[in-house]
């Protein structure tokens, strides 16, 4: 267990009034610089060995809990079915794969635009998930091979 003090995540959960469990201290360390956008089952299966007692639904309540606080975001829900979560809490774009799955954080774009012009029709933004949708380039390679065959 590292120093409680300097996971925003862990200092979220303490300041909500949450309980602070050694399971919930292993997501949210798990979580922080994470860049993989886990699904709950990621998580779960990345943990289970170190915390044998810990359920799905620990892994679930934990991430709604870091959701609602706005310490992580949900990146979207994919064409597999599956919602991946966001733990950047930096304003960037996820380009979203239909092909694979995979997610790409785009921090090049100026997100604060959006910002700019929701504040200036009144909107008050309580969170922010800019999602792209469409084909890696990865995936682009691989069907223009199968086309070429």
């Amino acid at each position: 267990m590292s120093d409680l003090t300097g996971n925003p995540l862990i200092q979220g959960l303490k300041t909500s009034g949450a309980r602070i469990t050694a399971q919930r201290i292993a997501i949210c360390e798990w979580l922080t610089g994470n860049e993989t956008h886990p699904t709950a089952s990621d998580v779960y299966a990345a943990l289970r060995a170190d915390y044998p007692t810990m359920s799905l639904a620990t892994v679930y309540n934990t991430l709604s809990a870091l959701q609602d606080l706005h310490l992580i975001s949900e990146a979207g829900k994919l064409p597999d079915g599956s919602t991946r979560y966001d733990p950047s809490a930096d304003p960037h774009v996820n380009l979203i794969c239909t092909a694979c799955n995979r997610i790409y954080d785009l921090h090049d774009v100026d997100v604060d635009q959006l910002f700019t012009a929701a504040k200036a029709d009144g909107f008050r933004i309580v969170n922010t998930i800019v999602s792209v949708y469409g084909i890696c380039q990865d995936c682009q390679s691989e069907e223009e091979a199968h086309a070429e065959r």
